[in-house]
């Protein structure tokens, strides 16, 4: 009984998602994954087709014990064998400008 629990948990999907602010987080045992964006909405579930593309909106990752929403985004998201990859997109003229440079102090 125990050998069959953690087969079926190596046949859920693993989910990815990277950002510059939010680095690397990762999701174990997910069950599916549901892409709300500006074109199409697509639910990616266990031994789905394998795809690519952009999403603008947002993507929910959703589990037996997870629930995590990521609204209003852009990025490029890639699923095949079970690995769902996301990779968001962001505004890096608000990154660039968050500590003044050497210069500006000595105005």
């Amino acid at each position: 009984m125990e050998e069959n629990k953690e087969n079926k948990e190596e046949m859920a999907i693993h989910a990815s998602v990277l950002s510059l602010s939010g680095g690397m987080k990762t999701y174990e045992n997910v069950s599916m994954v549901r892409i709300v964006s500006r074109d199409y909405n697509i639910l990616i579930l266990k031994d789905y087709m394998p795809t690519i593309g952009k999403v603008k909106g947002s993507v929910q990752i959703v589990g037996k014990d997870i629930m995590e929403s990521l609204d209003d985004i852009e990025g490029y998201y890639v699923f095949r064998q079970n690995q769902f990859e996301l990779l968001i997109e962001e505004d890096m003229y608000c990154l660039l400008y968050t500590s003044p440079s050497p210069r500006d102090r000595s105005l």
